[in-house]
């Protein structure tokens, strides 16, 4: 059952492809908020760049760095 549900999740999801353009931009948002790491940086772009309505996520550092985070 649960392993259904998380092939159902994956399955869902968008792939992104990690281009020139978001490594850029992830390195720049990197270098304003030296806390924040590369991995959640590349997030935060990617989110821009589809255009999610929200990025979730239990760090409220988030909070001050990107207007799309949501906290639970």
């Amino acid at each position: 059952m649960a392993l259904a549900a998380a092939r159902d999740f994956v399955d869902a999801c968008e792939t992104v492809p990690v281009g020139a353009a978001v490594a850029d931009g992830a390195s720049t948002l990197k270098a304003r908020h030296r806390g924040l790491s590369l991995p959640d940086a590349i997030a935060l772009v990617v989110a821009e760049a589809i255009e999610a309505d929200a990025v979730w996520t239990f760090d409220r550092r988030w909070r001050a760095i990107h207007a799309r985070v949501a906290i639970p």
